[in-house]
């Protein structure tokens, strides 16, 4: 389904439109909500007021919303129509209506210029910008993913390096190549789809699991990330999630046992960094900032 939205025409993708329903019964599941805090726990300390943020694949608005409430701008963008419509309620119903943007994009091809302009602005973010901070980010987010859908992570790098402040910070989380949950289910239960999924590079004719047919995927460990994005980015935090934690879709195995959760958590946590330097993990998260002298810098942006 194509849309027009105030950043071009937009092909909708058929599958997460059709999930826009019950995305949020995963994503606050018990354990949706420990891998969340994992992430959001890196987001913290970089999100405040005036803070002027970009939230790449917004879903239902989760991280949009939050992050509204911590003070920030957002622009919100997500290549679903259907995930779009469901984050402006999210965000109408929080009324964060004013300190939110959200619009239908495919992040792979959107120039991201055009995503300054529809930054929410008041009067105090007015007065407290010079015109060339005015028209950067500060952060950019994107959460669960949305990064293993983009075909070519080095140009999505260069891309947003044009449109960021030279102290920036990108919190990016991909799905590794990986999961030791995932794989004991899929020898468990002598599923090949399970098994193969991570393991190969285009799902649009390998796969059928969890309805992700038709999407092309490629999994990517933080070490991949950061190697794409070695040209304008250098990494500061690499933290693995999911490493002994069941997956999203392997949630009911402790929805029911607090105490269970509870220690697998502790663990995740723990071993969270040192499984980042390695391919194991559900997710990676990814944090990295701008490389370059202020005067590349300039002429970057003056370019």
């Amino acid at each position: 389904m194509n849309e027009t939205t105030d950043l071009g025409t937009v092909e909708s993708p058929a599958t997460f439109d059709r999930i826009a329903d019950t995305y949020d019964d995963v994503a606050l599941s018990a354990v949706g909500r420990v891998f969340r805090d994992r992430v959001r726990a890196h987001v913290r300390p970089l999100v405040g007021p005036g803070v002027r943020v970009l939230d790449l694949g917004c879903g239902t608005g989760l991280d949009a919303v939050w992050m509204a409430q911590q003070g920030c701008r957002v622009v919100a963008v997500d290549a679903s129509g259907a995930m779009v419509e469901r984050a402006r309620a999210a965000i109408a119903a929080a009324e964060q209506k004013n300190n939110v943007h959200v619009s239908t994009a495919d992040i792979a091809e959107v120039d991201f210029r055009r995503m300054l302009a529809l930054l929410p602005s008041n009067e105090q973010s007015a007065a407290a910008e010079s015109e060339t901070e005015a028209d950067r980010f500060d952060v950019v987010v994107a959460n669960f993913g949305v990064i293993n859908c983009v075909p070519d992570l080095a140009a999505l790098g260069d891309r947003l390096w044009a449109v960021l402040d030279q102290n920036a910070s990108l919190v990016l989380v991909s799905m590794s190549s990986t999961s030791l949950t995932e794989s004991i289910e899929a020898v468990l239960t002598r599923n090949r789809s399970l098994w193969s999924r991570r393991r190969s590079i285009d799902l649009r004719a390998e796969s059928d699991v969890d309805g992700y047919r038709g999407l092309d995927v490629r999994y990517h460990s933080a070490a991949d990330v950061e190697q794409a994005l070695a040209s304008h980015f250098r990494l500061e935090v690499a933290e693995a999630i999911g490493v002994v934690l069941p997956t999203f879709e392997q949630r009911r195995l402790v929805e029911a046992r607090p105490r269970l959760l509870s220690a697998l958590r502790w663990a995740d946590a723990t071993l969270g960094p040192l499984a980042a330097k390695t391919s194991i993990g559900d997710h990676h998260i990814v944090r990295l900032a701008p490389i370059g002298s202020e005067t590349n810098w300039s002429e970057r942006h003056d370019g």
